[in-house]
């Protein structure tokens, strides 16, 4: 189809270009190098290389506005997985890119810098580094994930749907990722998938507290009382519990 051959044109021509000022300047194909000489690339960061050399673009530097949506809800808890802290010798971007130049076939030297990147609320530039890993390792439930997770704090709720729905296709296990799946459905207002997403949580975590809560919120959304009631009286149960553990 002439569509088709057009695309598969612009696809090349956008590959060719990075690639071309790349291997000009004796860069790899999959990482930058970081001389002392001067590199007469008018491109702002080194990942911008790694990016682009693959045809990802990197957006526009934007400011964006994190919603929480639910307000007992802790920005961190929302993380897929816990995120392993950087070694002492690791401390700043460039030290994960000088790592990624050193070893660019190691898919876990981008994912540190992904990461380092969720750590530093910085969004737009972990959520590159994650696409990339999903295109180049897409079996990797964690990726998904993580992809998932930056694209939800963007507001980006379609997509991050699409990511953790992928993900949990992967690995079905891990019940934050249904937490977050429910948030971005809460984003759409979908309230019948957010609660499915949730109740889907608290199979695998029962007692979790913070999914009842949400649960109870969507039910009331829903103009389902008595369902609401009834997570409440969870709750109220739990507390009790543990009250008089206590």
């Amino acid at each position: 189809m002439p569509e088709a051959t057009t695309q598969d044109k612009e696809d090349a021509q956008a590959h060719a270009e990075p690639q071309r000022l790349m291997q000009a300047k004796g860069l790899p194909a999959r990482a930058a190098r970081r001389g002392k000489a001067v590199i007469l690339v008018t491109i702002r960061k080194v990942w911008h290389f790694m990016l682009e050399a693959k045809g990802l673009r990197q957006a526009p530097a934007v400011t964006h506005k994190i919603t929480k949506i639910w307000r007992k809800g802790n920005q961190q808890s929302h993380l897929p997985d816990p995120i392993i802290p950087p070694s002492e010798a690791v401390r700043n971007e460039d030290d994960y890119l000088e790592n990624i130049k050193k070893f660019p076939k190691d898919l876990d030297g981008y994912s540190q810098l992904g990461n380092f990147y969720i750590d530093q609320n910085n969004y737009e530039d972990a959520k590159n580094v994650f696409d990339y890993l999903t295109k180049h390792a897409p079996a990797q439930s964690e990726y998904w994930a993580r992809l998932g997770y930056c694209q939800l704090q963007l507001e980006q709720h379609h997509t991050a749907i699409d990511s953790y729905n992928k993900s949990m296709a992967l690995d079905s296990s891990h019940p934050n990722r249904y937490y977050n799946l429910a948030l971005a459905y809460t984003g759409l207002q979908q309230w019948g998938n957010s609660a499915k997403s949730l109740r889907k949580a608290l199979e695998l975590e029962p007692h979790n507290v913070k999914y009842m809560h949400a649960l109870a919120d969507v039910y009331n959304r829903m103009n389902r009382p008595e369902q609401a009631r009834e997570m409440s009286q969870r709750i109220a149960r739990l507390d009790s519990v543990v009250r008089h553990e206590e």
